[in-house]
């Protein structure tokens, strides 16, 4: 099996965030984003090579998963889009590199979620699959149609959607049947939309299932304030790690994980859940608070209070 990640897009709504940084690169604990997608992937059984689809800011995202694809067992090939005609023709250039007798199990590069194990659960499903999430209001998504858990149609951004499950961008399905029906012309607005492939599929017969989540797993990074919602999401499954070096009189309550070389100066109180990455003091006598995450070798000064935030990596306050 190929697992096709679609990281290309410009990540026009994540904006100014994606003016320095690809969206793929965006930090979830500290962590970019590929690569708690790649982690995920590394424990799904069948997956023996991962295809990730770039163009904005290629080289940035290839010089970071130099640095890391040693630890996986998978190869990892680069696919370019150029240009960039949406999700359909990103899934159709990768496809080109693969085995028709293969299988694809295909990651939008914006999606996090909380339980990355439904990867492994969609992996084993025999027919097609793809991963519906349900949400309080679907009208700016893709809405499903499902008839005994199969898929009948996708419905975009409906006045009155048909029910409150929605494409959650991850997907199973047979190489061949994306390569017979992907003729597909391009949309309104210029693009080669994937769903289009999809509802040929459909048309065809073939079986699609659709494999549910609960909306509180699910995120679309699709906005700054979704960059925060997925932070938090990460942070409820923390468990306390202390590496740094604590001073004395350093108040910690909760979960809370420092990182090694971290030095956390007398005086500071924090209260989990929070995270706090690698090099660099904290304090003396600053205050970090719920839900607060500071990356790698950022600095937090004398008496500065932390509240709610992410605090990206060499960020100087106080």
């Amino acid at each position: 099996m190929k697992a096709l990640i679609l990281a290309a897009g410009k990540g026009l709504r994540l904006r100014p965030i994606t003016e320095t940084r690809p969206k793929p690169l965006i930090p979830i604990l500290c962590k970019p984003l590929i690569e708690w997608q790649l982690d995920a992937l590394s424990r799904v059984e069948d997956v023996d090579e991962v295809l990730i689809v770039i163009s904005y800011m290629k080289e940035k995202i290839i010089e970071y998963i130099d640095t890391i694809k040693n630890k996986y067992k998978f190869k990892i090939k680069f696919v370019e889009q150029y240009p960039e005609l949406g999700t359909g023709d990103a899934v159709i250039k990768a496809i080109s590199y693969t085995d028709l007798d293969d299988e694809a199990l295909i990651l939008y590069g914006d999606i996090f979620l909380e339980n990355w194990d439904i990867l492994q659960k969609i992996s084993k499903v025999e027919e097609n699959a793809i991963l519906g999430a349900e949400i309080d209001d679907p009208k700016d998504y893709g809405v499903l149609i499902i008839e005994n858990n199969y898929l009948q149609g996708i419905i975009e951004k409906p006045s009155k959607p048909p029910s409150n499950i929605i494409n959650a961008g991850i997907y199973k399905l047979k190489i061949r049947d994306i390569e017979e029906n992907k003729n597909i012309p391009l949309s309104p607005r210029g693009e080669k939309e994937f769903t289009d492939i999809i509802t040929n599929i459909i048309k065809k017969n073939k079986m699609i299932k659709v494999i549910k989540i609960d909306k509180s797993g699910w995120i679309d990074i699709g906005k700054p304030w979704h960059l925060l919602e997925a932070n938090k999401m990460a942070l409820n499954k923390i468990e306390t790690k202390i590496n740094g070096y604590i001073e004395p009189y350093v108040s910690i309550k909760g979960k809370v994980v420092i990182d090694k070389g971290t030095h956390i100066r007398s005086g500071t109180y924090i209260e989990g859940p929070a995270y706090i990455g690698t090099h660099k003091a904290k304090g003396p006598c600053a205050r970090i608070r719920p839900y607060s995450i500071i990356c790698n070798e950022s600095r937090i000064g004398f008496s500065v209070e932390v509240k709610e935030s992410l605090i990206m990596e060499k960020v100087r306050i106080g």
